[in-house]
């Protein structure tokens, strides 16, 4: 039997909020959400949107909002291949009236992997609380929640480009070596999906099950491990080449550049082009180390 866990303060019912369909959103339509993101590449955020009517009135009644009280909706998400959760800007709900509005949230496609679980919460911002002993006064309290909708990223479809192959049986590839990554600097406009390869040996089989939706600790740690060699790779490759990061190199937002700059500025947001390229060129080590701390702090080697 499922176990119940009621809140320390009260909540809404189910019937204040009528939620629509999940959606997903790409730069020319927003088209319903299935079981698998068809096409989804692991270096491209993914959008998610979904339209909520709300009766505001009835949802400050039954949790006892005060009449300063703020709340907001947004979307939750947890993926279970890098063990990464975040929520989406709240959007204000207004607590006088009936109201129709959507949640949406954009998540870095380095971020998820495996499965994504979604949620849409109505959530206590600030304001003061009724004179109800049990009406919600902190920050954070979560006032109404939807039910878990959880979505395959990695399926027939694929997701980052992956080749499981025998390393033994290459002429191109070391024999006992685990993975190995192929970037082709020389279509850096191109989709992603064309400038990178990673291979994986077949032989060695923990590397296989991390990479094909494993989900022990073991799996999400070597996961975690290949994700800092690849992001480090790209980023040496392209930081040492000033041909790569030329004008004449097109810059399309799927392109392979745009991955990679991506990339850059989410580990190292206050760093330009330029400043990195020397401090690699210097031999220091920081960027490693700086990848492998992003790659820590973000919480991808363990359960949460």
């Amino acid at each position: 039997m499922k176990a119940v866990r009621l809140k320390p303060y009260r909540t809404a019912s189910r019937n204040v909020v009528d939620p629509g369909e999940w959606l997903l959103v790409t730069a020319d339509k927003a088209a319903r959400l299935g079981d698998e993101v068809p096409g989804w590449d692991a270096l491209e955020a993914l959008t998610l949107r979904r339209s909520l009517r709300i009766d505001g009135t009835d949802l400050a009644r039954q949790c006892a909002l005060g009449p300063d009280a703020r709340v907001s909706a947004r979307i939750g998400w947890f993926a279970s291949g890098t063990r990464l959760r975040g929520a989406s800007t709240g959007i204000d709900v207004p607590l006088d009236a009936r109201s129709q509005i959507d949640v949406e949230v954009t998540i870095p496609g380095e971020s998820i992997a495996g499965s994504l679980s979604l949620r849409v919460l109505l959530v206590l911002d600030t304001g003061s609380a009724g004179p109800e002993a049990r009406a919600p006064r902190v920050p954070g309290s979560v006032l109404w929640e939807s039910e878990t909708r959880r979505v395959a990223l990695e399926g027939s479809a694929g997701g980052f480009p992956i080749q499981v192959v025998s390393f033994g049986q290459s002429k191109l590839l070391p024999e006992h070596a685990v993975w190995s990554l192929k970037m082709d600097a020389s279509d850096l406009g191109g989709h992603p999906s064309t400038g990178l390869t990673l291979f994986v040996n077949k032989e060695v089989e923990w590397a296989v099950a991390a990479v094909t939706g494993g989900e022990t600790d073991r799996d999400v740690t070597v996961r975690s491990l290949i994700m800092a060699d690849v992001a480090r790779q790209m980023i040496h490759r392209y930081l040492l080449s000033e041909a790569l990061d030329s004008d004449d190199v097109e810059t399309a937002p799927e392109s392979l550049r745009s991955a990679i700059l991506g990339l850059i500025d989410l580990i190292f947001p206050k760093r330009s082009i330029d400043a990195l390229r020397q401090e690699l060129k210097g031999g220091s080590g920081w960027i490693d180390t700086q990848i492998q701390e992003w790659i820590l702090r973000s919480g991808s080697t363990g359960k949460r």
